[in-house]
């Protein structure tokens, strides 16, 4: 989708919204995000440090992406303190 940029006015303005559809459900998973939690629960080892399932999380996201790494963060906003550099020490 190429958007152009005009001098129309905004859809909160009285404007032609963009989007007509309503947004997709969300969250969307399936049965092996399901088979993921459940292993997650079952095994009592939620976090990064004594369990298997975020690494490999981190593992298949920078994989996907063509990264070398990928890591896993609480929130946008904790990423976002990380990444700028605000984050406590």
């Amino acid at each position: 989708m190429t958007m152009t940029l005009t001098a129309e006015k905004l859809a909160l303005q009285g404007g032609a919204p963009i989007r007509t559809k309503p947004f997709p459900a969300w969250p969307v998973w399936g049965s092996e995000e399901e088979e993921a939690v459940l292993r997650a629960l079952n095994s009592g080892k939620w976090g990064r440090i004594d369990g298997s399932e975020v690494a490999a999380f981190e593992q298949e996201f920078a994989r996907y992406h063509d990264a070398e790494y990928g890591v896993a963060m609480t929130s946008g906003s904790r990423s976002w303190e990380r990444e700028s550099g605000r984050a406590t020490r």
